[in-house]
């Protein structure tokens, strides 16, 4: 297995998992449930980073497919949840 080094995939990875420690800490202060389910969902998506950077996007894409699809529909949810407080 060898790395593939693509920076869009390194950026991405990085990004996810600042979205991920910033909306646990918006859950650990104001037990914000919508924080931590968005920062679940970008924790997901590093997940798929982390396998497409380790050289795996081709022999699992229907796995990591699954992944951001599941990632995506969590953070719809959220934001679902968020437009329609009552």
């Amino acid at each position: 297995m060898s790395l593939a080094v693509d920076p869009i995939n390194i950026i991405n990875l990085i990004l996810c998992l600042t979205i991920l420690i910033l909306g646990y800490s918006g859950y650990k202060k104001d037990k914000n449930e919508l924080a931590a389910l968005i920062a679940t969902a970008f924790g997901i998506f590093a997940i798929a980073h982390i396998l497409a950077i380790q050289g795996l996007e081709t022999l699992l894409q229907e796995t990591i497919i699954t992944i951001r699809l599941f990632a995506y529909a969590l953070v719809a949810f959220s934001l679902y949840r968020i437009t329609h407080k009552h």
